[in-house]
C-alpha cells in the first residue's frame, strides 16, 4: 500500500512539474504582432499646417524625449574646409526628405520606442488641440479576435461536455497558448484540438481510454490536423504549440492519477459496462456541434483576410512614407524615390573628412570601394638624409564605419542617422505605404492553413451525413 502511495505521489508531482514547465514556457516566450517601420522608433505623422515647434512642445510636455525632427538636424562631421567641398549639402539635402511623406503633406517625427505610452498622449493632445489629421504608424497590431474566439469556444464546449474536469483543466493550456501566441492560425488549430478533447470527453474513464482515443480516425484526424496548422506559423509557434499540448496531456494523466488513487481508497468499485473503444465519438449531437466549430474559425478567417497584414490598410491613412525595404522583402518600382540609408552616409562622412587631403581637382564620388586608402606623407630625419613615409591616414573598411557609428551615439542631439544606424545595413529607404501586401508565402500559407482548418470539420460532417443516409 504504501509503495502505491509512493508511487502516486512520484507520478503526481512528475506531472504537475510538467504542467508547470509547459505553462512558464508559455508565458516566457510569448510573442505580439507588432506592425512597425523603423527598429527602434515609431513614426508620428501631423499635419503640415501645425508648427514644428508646436508639434516638439507637445511631445515634450508628454514625456517624449530624443525626438528626431527636421529642424534639429545638423551636420554630423565636418572640417574646416567643408565649405569649399564641392557636393557637401546634397547628402544633408537629401536625407530631409526623412521628415515629410511623398506629397509633402505631413510632417514626420521619430520617437524612441521607450516612450511609446508617452507618445500616445501626445497624439491625443495634438489632434485635441489642432483639430488636424495626426497618428502614430508604429502601433501594436494584436488581433484581439484570436483569444476572444479561443475563449468563447472553450466555454462552449466545456459546458456541453458531460464530464466537465476532463475538458475545462486540459483545454485551459489551449486559451493560455490563445494568449501567448495571438495568431490567427493558433486560434483555428487551437479549436481543432478544443473539438477533439470534446468528441473524446464520454471516453474517459473507461478500460484503456487513451489507448482508445488515440485510436479514433476522428480525433486522429483533427489532432494531426491541428498539429500542422499550429506549426505552420513559425518554429517558435511550433514549440509553445507543443508545450500546451504536452500541459494537456499531463493534465489528462494528472486526472486519471487522481480518479484510480480514489479507486484504491474506496470500498467499492464500479467499472462501466462499455469500455473505451465500444463507445462512439460521433453521433447526431456531435455533428451538430461540428458544423457550429465551422462559424468561429469562419469569423478568424475572415479576420484574417481583412487584416492589415492580408488586405493591407495603413494606419498613416495611404499616407506613403520614408520605409526601409530589403531585398525581396517588397517590390520596388522604377519610380521608387530613394532616400539616403546609412551606407550613403559613410560614403558622404568619407569624402568630407578626406576632402582636405585631396586634389582640388578630385570629383565628388558616390561609392568608395572597400579598402580605399587616403595616404599622408612625412619625412624622417634619418642619419645624414631626410626620408619621406607614407601612412594611410583613412581607410575605407569595417573600423572605419564603426567609428563613425559610435560618433554618432556621442552627438549631442538626435540625429536622423541614429535612425539609419539601427536598421538593416543592406536596406535601401523608399517612399512607400507603411503596410504592403505580404510578397513572400508566408500570408498565403496562413491562408491555407485556415482554409484547412475549416475544411476539416465540413469533412467530417459531410462523412457522417453520407454514411448515415447509406445506412438508410
Amino acid at each position: 500500500m504504501k509503495a502505491l502511495e509512493l508511487s502516486f505521489s512520484v507520478k503526481y508531482v512528475f506531472l504537475l512539474f510538467v504542467i508547470l514547465a509547459c505553462v512558464l514556457c508559455l508565458f516566457i516566450f510569448r510573442s505580439m504582432p507588432v506592425s512597425k517601420i523603423w527598429n527602434g522608433y515609431k513614426v508620428l505623422y501631423v499635419d503640415k499646417s501645425v508648427n514644428e515647434e508646436d508639434v516638439l512642445n507637445c511631445l515634450y510636455e508628454s514625456g517624449c524625449k530624443d525626438v528626431i525632427s527636421m529642424s534639429l538636424q545638423r551636420a554630423p562631421v565636418s572640417t574646416p574646409f567643408s565649405a569649399f567641398q564641392k557636393d557637401y549639402n546634397s547628402y544633408l539635402e537629401s536625407r530631409l526628405g526623412y521628415f515629410m511623406d511623398k506629397n509633402a503633406s505631413c510632417k514626420l517625427f521619430y520617437i524612441p520606442d521607450q516612450y511609446e505610452r508617452q507618445a500616445g498622449t501626445a497624439l491625443k493632445k495634438l489632434i485635441k488641440n489642432f483639430h488636424v489629421k495626426a497618428g502614430l504608424d508604429a502601433d501594436s497590431s494584436v488581433p484581439y479576435i484570436v483569444p476572444v474566439i479561443t475563449v468563447a469556444v472553450y466555454v462552449l464546449l466545456g459546458l456541453a461536455s458531460e464530464k466537465k474536469r476532463y475538458f475545462f483543466l486540459p483545454a485551459f493550456f489551449l486559451v493560455v497558448l490563445s494568449f501567448s501566441m495571438p495568431f490567427y492560425t493558433v486560434a483555428a488549430g487551437s479549436c481543432l484540438v478544443l473539438f477533439a478533447l470534446y468528441l473524446s470527453n464520454k471516453v474517459w474513464g473507461r478500460k484503456s481510454d487513451v489507448i482508445a482515443v488515440l485510436k479514433k480516425v476522428e480525433i486522429d484526424i483533427l489532432l494531426f490536423a491541428s498539429i500542422i496548422i499550429l506549426c505552420s506559423y513559425s518554429v517558435a509557434c511550433g514549440l509553445l504549440s507543443v508545450a500546451a499540448l504536452c500541459a494537456l496531456s499531463a493534465s489528462i494523466l494528472l486526472l486519471k492519477e487522481s480518479l484510480l488513487q480514489n479507486d484504491r481508497q474506496s470500498s467499492f468499485r464500479y467499472t462501466l459496462i462499455f469500455s473505451a473503444y465500444q463507445v462512439s465519438v460521433i453521433n447526431r449531437k456531435n455533428m451538430k456541434a461540428l458544423l457550429f466549430l465551422t462559424i468561429p474559425i469562419s469569423v478568424i478567417l475572415i479576420s484574417f483576410l481583412f487584416s492589415a497584414k492580408f488586405m493591407p490598410r495603413t494606419s498613416a491613412a495611404g499616407i506613403e512614407l520614408p520605409v526601409p525595404v530589403s531585398d525581396g522583402d517588397r517590390p520596388i518600382s522604377e519610380n521608387s524615390v530613394f532616400l539616403p540609408s546609412i551606407n550613403n552616409y559613410f560614403v558622404w562622412a568619407w569624402n568630407t573628412l578626406t576632402y582636405p587631403y585631396r586634389s582640388v581637382n578630385y570629383n565628388y564620388s558616390e561609392t568608395v570601394a572597400e579598402g580605399d586608402s587616403i595616404y599622408f606623407s612625412t619625412y624622417e630625419q634619418k642619419s645624414d638624409s631626410v626620408q619621406e613615409k607614407e601612412a594611410a591616414i583613412y581607410t575605407f573598411n569595417s573600423d572605419f564605419r564603426k567609428k563613425l557609428e559610435k560618433e554618432l551615439d556621442g552627438l549631442d542631439y538626435p540625429a536622423v542617422e541614429q535612425l539609419m544606424k539601427l536598421q538593416d545595413h543592406r536596406s535601401s529607404v523608399i517612399y512607400a505605404l507603411s503596410r504592403q501586401p505580404a510578397q513572400s508565402g508566408s500570408d498565403i500559407l496562413n491562408l491555407v492553413m485556415l482554409i484547412m482548418a475549416l475544411s476539416v470539420p465540413l469533412a467530417l460532417s459531410l462523412s457522417y451525413y453520407y454514411g448515415v443516409e447509406r445506412r438508410i
